[in-house]
């Protein structure tokens, strides 16, 4: 895939970045999507997701669990109990959440519950459907 001056390429398996026909980036990731300019979503060995520049750095410093999804220019990733919202600058939002079911159904909405009991509805881009409230408001008897 070209993406302006840069180009993802596959080599053995792994994914990797180049400048041209100078790599950059070596093939050492399962995966890379493109972000923004020069920032790219990779999955490393470990199948941990982290965010890298062009040369390859991890430039949040954190790796995330899972890849929930990608649109848009945001981002948002699982780590442990926790949603983190990314666009192309930095974190802008990150979410604890204490339910052990909580996902993103296929509307793009998960129900979370804050530490205190409340329950609210998020979307995967970082928006509050529902702001946190106490159970009854949301949940039926």
């Amino acid at each position: 895939m070209i993406l302006g001056k840069y180009s993802i390429s596959q080599i053995g398996g792994f994914y990797g970045l180049k400048n041209g026909s100078k790599l950059v980036i070596e093939p050492v990731f399962k995966e890379l999507l493109w972000f923004e300019y020069n920032k790219f979503i990779a999955q490393n060995e470990d199948e941990k997701w982290l965010i890298v520049n062009d040369l390859g750095n991890n430039i949040l410093g954190e790796e995330f669990d899972r890849l929930h999804q990608f649109k848009n220019g945001v981002a948002t990733f699982q780590k442990s109990n926790e949603f983190i919202f990314v666009n192309g600058y930095d974190v802008f939002k990150r979410v604890k959440f204490y339910n052990p079911d909580a996902y993103f159904n296929s509307s793009g909405l998960s129900i979370i519950q804050t530490e205190d009991g409340r329950e609210g509805v998020i979307l995967e881009n970082g928006e509050w459907f529902l702001t946190p409230a106490f159970p009854q408001t949301l949940t039926s008897a």
